[in-house]
Formats: structure tokens, C-alpha cells, sequence
């Protein structure tokens, strides 16, 4: 998080990307990625951030945008969609699920069933 100094005071959050494969620029990712963590900063920090920003070390290049208060709103609904979404997996028993093996399978608590199963393997894992 930067702070600039002018004669208006505003935050910058900006995440610094190291890699040299990315889809694009402005890629809608980023931009996701981004206002979550001016969501988080926000509500967790209580730090009004006023832009984000991408810079891409490697090409030296940055992508800056204003947080409007509706990319905020519609961060937190995401999110609480996420979350009733999680809440209903979990909720549903382990019979009635759709198994779809990947590298995420190491951090649901039912792996081993689905280890069992024959539906995930260690090179899921």
C-alpha cells in the first residue's frame, strides 16, 4: 500500500506481479483480485483505499483504476456468495456431491473418501 502525497492525500493498493506469464493486462483477474484486497483493507484495516493498481515488474508497466463504492458492494456480495456456496457443500452429504478431481482436493476435508473412492489420486494432490 502506497501512500501519495500531494495536495490531495490518497491511498494506492498495488499488487506487484513477478511473473512473466500473464493473460493480459487488463485482464478482469487482476481487477477481481485487486478490489478484494481493497475490500479487505477496507472492512479489516479501515483503510479507505482509493485506487488499485497491477504493475508488472517485469515489463515495467502499471494498470491503475479508481475503487468506486459499487466494485466494493459487489466484492462483498461475491463473497458472501462464495461463502453460502461453500457452506452448502459442506452441508451436503457425501454421496450427493459432484467429484471433480484437482489440485484442490488437498484442502477439502473429504479427500480421503474421495482417496478411497478412486476419484482422487496423489498426483491431484
Amino acid at each position: 500500500i502506497e501512500k501519495e502525497e500531494g495536495a490531495d492525500k490518497y491511498l494506492i493498493l498495488t499488487d506487484y506481479k513477478t511473473s512473466k506469464v500473464f493473460k493480459s493486462m487488463v485482464s478482469g483477474e487482476y481487477y477481481r483480485q485487486s478490489i478484494l484486497y481493497a475490500l479487505l483493507c477496507n472492512n479489516v484495516l479501515d483503510m479507505k483505499i482509493d485506487f488499485i493498481a497491477t504493475e508488472f515488474l517485469s515489463m515495467g508497466e502499471m494498470i491503475s483504476y479508481p475503487v468506486r463504492p459499487v466494485d466494493l458492494v459487489e466484492a462483498a456480495d461475491m463473497l458472501k456468495s462464495i461463502r453460502g456456496r461453500m457452506q452448502q457443500a459442506i452441508n451436503t452429504p457425501p454421496d450427493n456431491i459432484e467429484r471433480r478431481p484437482s489440485r484442490l482436493c488437498g484442502f477439502c476435508e473429504r479427500v480421503d473418501g474421495c482417496k478411497k473412492d478412486g476419484y482422487v489420486t496423489e498426483e491431484h494432490l
